[in-house]
Parts: structure tokens; C-alpha cells; sequence
């Protein structure tokens, strides 16, 4: 008994030191893990290349502190326009900490924010964001025009951004290879910058296109373009003709419909058109999509159409048979996306017009090419912007300008122009979408400014 009974004890006191010891060597690793940690911060944060601050104090001598701040006119890189092109260029340009100043005549993601309420990203937000900062994991796949603006808004905070500043005047001096950029302030006060690189990064819509009808000003009704409409709210229960069946026009009328207006649309001319998921699919598979030739989109088109809109041409709306992608590249006019209005008209909610308005004979009647007076409270132009004034035509010389714009009225976008050296053009290629573009634009207009030393 007394040896079984000292068995047990040896057996007890030799757990309770295992247990001692695991626990001891527990605390050990932790400790020796908590200071591994320690030093790897402490590493990185003093032998890192760029901390941000002088490593040690530095005591600034008098001559220095009693000299002016030098205000430096020359950047590397100049920017004009601070919309999703001009700010994911910039944000590439401040990775590689290069010289770089963005201007824009008004606030970045103003021009978002003025835009119909109902408006949202015709892209989803995977494809549409802007360099090294996704949209929130909470926003929809379709981003409305304010979240936009405010995304914007809020990226332009940590780029070098000056609002409310137009270029009055861009000049080339080939012999120094400098730009000579003349700046406008809001309040009219000027300064004279030089910059290596000049990137138009404005966009190609400037004016309204505005047509030109007999007798227009007879017309009593109220007469507006799409660039001035906010929502349906102001047309209830009016007749609403909306002119062009664009991706504004078909999105205006279901806007009108939604309040109770009545709206009829003039389809003037054949279209593309596709659906909404269509386009969720196709941006999913936008690498694969991308590497493939415009023509190569072209053999399933009529196959395509003949399941999606097998009796279409009973609506009074024909579809295009040339390329959808080919159109896309070649022309810039992107594909009538439906949000639910191809049903609407299906129903007999919304009436197409086949036709050209003829002229306005008096009050609210408008005549039409084929004959018919119809009257209507109101005229929604949804007729586009004039390509031929593109901002950018505002402060380079007239002849640069015009040079841009290749014979079918498309300025090659993202590669630097070649009749002008030292100028890029950013943001107007659309292939599968105008948003997911510039970020594979600006990355090759940053890889070809460093191969060419411009940075």
C-alpha cells in the first residue's frame, strides 16, 4: 500500500511540473513574440527609405528662416480636369512621386452631382473605380450620380488638386520642350506655369447640341436639354416628347413615366440595345473580354438580338446591324443599356415616334416628317454634346485641336498624341466602358512617361 500510494504521489508531482513547465515556456514564446513584434515595427519605422520627416532634428539656419517661400511654377506633369480620368492619372503620378498639379474650372465630382437625380454608373462599381481605392463594400452594384460625386470629392483630398482654376491658354515651346500654361483663378488673378507633360483629361462633351427646327420659336410649350433636366417631378400628368432614344433619352422617359407624365419618344435612327444584366455579365468577364478584337464581338450579335428583341421592329425601333463593340471604338456611342423602358413601350406606356420633327406650328403642337401634329406640354432634347468643341479646344491652339479628332470625330485616348509631342489625351475610350478604361489608360500613359523620361 505504501508503495502504490508513493506511485501515485511521484506520478501527481510530475504533472503538476509538466504543467508548470508547458505553462512556463508558454509565456516564453509569447514574451519573445511580443518583442519580435516590437522590433520589426521598430526597424521599419527607422530604416524605412521614406519616413515622412528628417530622421534626426534639424536646426534651420537664420538665412533660411528669414528667406521668402519660393513659389515653384513647374511641375512635371499638368492635368486638366479633375473628373475619374484626371484624378486616377494623378493618383498614379503621386505613387511615383512625381511633379504633378490637377486643375478643374469647378469642384471635383460637381459635374456628377449636377446631373438627372436619377442617374447611376452604367458599369458596376468592380470595373468603375478609381486606382488603389475600391468603392465601400456597402454600395449597390450600380452607383448612384451623388455617391459618385462624393467618392470624387473625397479622393481629390489627398491628390494636389486646385479647383474653381481653368487653363486660359496652353503653348509648346519646342526648343526648351515646355509647356507654357496660363491659369485663371475664380477670382480673375493669373499665373504662369510650365510643365513637361500637358494631359487633357476634360472630357469630349462641351456644348449641348442643340437642333435646329423651322418655326422653333413659335413652339409655347417648355423647351429643354438633358443637360438642364433634374427629374420627372415638374411633368406630372403632362405629354413629354423626349427627342432621342440614347442612353439619357430611354433613361428620361422612364424617369417621366415614373411621375405620372406622359412620355413619347422619337427614335430618329437605328440603335444598339441591351439589357441591364447583360452588361453585369460582361463586366465580370472584362479581361478575358478586353484582350479580344472589336470585330471578334461581332459574329453572335444577330443571334444575340434575335433572343433578346425578337419583336422589336413592331415598336417602331430598329436595331443597328454593324458591331456593337466596333461602334463602341470607332465612334464612341455606347449601346442604349435598358433600365425597363423596352417594357414600358411593349405595354403602350411609353409611345415611339418613327420619324424627324418636321417643324412647330403654333402653341404646343409639333409637326412630324411623316405628316402627323401631335401636341405635347413639353420637348426634352436628349440630343447629345457637339464633339467638334471639346473643352480642351478652349485653351490649346486651334490647329493642335483640330488635329485631335480623328475623320470619324473620336479622339485617340491614352497614348500621347502624335502631332503634338509631350500631350495625353485621358478618357475618351469606352470598348466595355468609359470608367473601366482609365484605369488601364492612365497605367500605360505612366509607363510611357517614364520610359520617355518625362518623369
Amino acid at each position: 500500500c505504501t508503495l502504490s500510494l508513493k506511485r501515485k504521489t511521484d506520478r501527481a508531482n510530475h504533472f503538476l511540473l509538466s504543467s508548470f513547465d508547458m505553462a512556463f515556456w508558454s509565456i516564453v514564446v509569447f514574451a519573445l513574440g511580443i518583442i519580435a513584434t516590437l522590433t520589426a515595427q521598430w526597424a521599419l519605422n527607422n530604416f524605412a527609405i521614406d519616413i515622412g520627416q528628417p530622421e534626426y532634428p534639424q536646426r534651420r539656419s537664420m538665412a533660411e528662416i528669414m528667406q521668402p517661400p519660393i513659389q515653384r511654377n513647374h511641375v512635371d506633369v499638368l492635368i486638366v480636369g479633375a473628373g475619374h480620368a484626371g484624378l486616377a492619372m494623378a493618383a498614379r503620378l503621386e505613387r511615383e512621386k512625381a511633379s504633378y498639379l490637377v486643375v478643374d474650372k469647378e469642384e471635383p465630382g460637381s459635374s456628377w452631382a449636377k446631373r438627372y437625380d436619377r442617374l447611376h454608373l452604367h458599369t458596376i462599381k468592380a470595373i468603375s473605380h478609381l486606382p488603389y481605392w475600391p468603392y465601400p463594400a456597402d454600395f449597390p452594384t450600380f452607383i448612384s450620380k451623388d455617391s459618385v460625386a462624393r467618392y470624387l470629392k473625397a479622393y481629390s483630398q489627398f491628390l494636389n488638386v486646385r479647383s474653381h482654376t481653368r487653363v486660359k491658354e496652353a503653348k509648346f515651346n519646342a526648343v526648351h520642350g515646355l509647356w507654357r500654361i496660363v491659369l485663371e483663378q475664380q477670382d480673375g488673378s493669373q499665373a504662369v506655369w510650365t510643365c513637361k507633360v500637358l494631359v487633357a483629361a476634360t472630357g469630349q462633351e462641351a456644348a449641348p447640341l442643340r437642333p435646329s427646327w423651322p418655326t422653333m420659336a413659335q413652339y409655347t410649350g417648355e423647351m429643354l436639354h438633358s443637360v438642364d433636366y433634374t427629374s420627372g417631378r415638374p411633368f406630372v400628368n403632362q405629354s413629354v416628347l423626349v427627342v432621342g432614344f440614347g442612353n439619357s433619352g430611354s433613361e428620361m422617359a422612364l424617369d417621366l413615366w415614373e411621375y405620372h407624365a406622359r412620355p413619347s419618344v422619337l427614335v430618329r435612327s437605328p440603335i444598339h440595345m441591351l439589357p441591364r444584366w447583360m452588361s453585369r455579365i460582361s463586366a465580370h468577364l472584362y479581361p478575358l473580354m478586353r484582350r479580344m478584337s472589336p470585330a471578334s464581338h461581332k459574329g453572335s450579335q444577330p443571334l444575340l438580338y434575335s433572343m433578346l428583341w425578337p419583336t422589336i421592329e413592331q415598336y417602331n425601333i430598329s436595331l443597328k446591324t454593324s458591331g456593337i463593340v466596333e461602334d463602341i471604338v470607332r465612334y464612341h456611342k455606347a449601346p442604349v443599356q435598358d433600365l425597363g423602358t423596352m417594357q414600358l413601350i411593349k405595354d403602350g406606356e411609353i409611345d415611339v415616334i418613327k420619324s424627324e420633327v418636321a417643324s412647330f406650328p403654333g402653341g404646343k403642337q409639333v409637326k412630324f416628317s411623316n405628316g402627323d401634329v401631335r401636341s405635347y406640354d413639353a420637348v426634352l432634347l436628349a440630343t447629345g454634346y457637339q464633339h467638334s468643341q471639346s473643352p480642351f479646344a478652349q485653351f490649346l491652339d486651334p490647329e493642335i485641336a483640330k488635329s485631335l479628332v480623328n475623320d470619324d470625330g473620336v479622339v485617340p485616348s491614352g497614348v500621347e498624341s502624335s502631332t503634338q509631342p509631350q500631350l495625353y489625351l485621358l478618357g475618351f475610350e469606352d470598348y466595355m466602358g468609359r470608367l473601366a478604361e482609365i484605369n488601364s489608360e492612365t497605367l500605360n500613359v505612366l509607363e510611357d512617361m517614364k520610359m520617355k523620361a518625362y518623369i
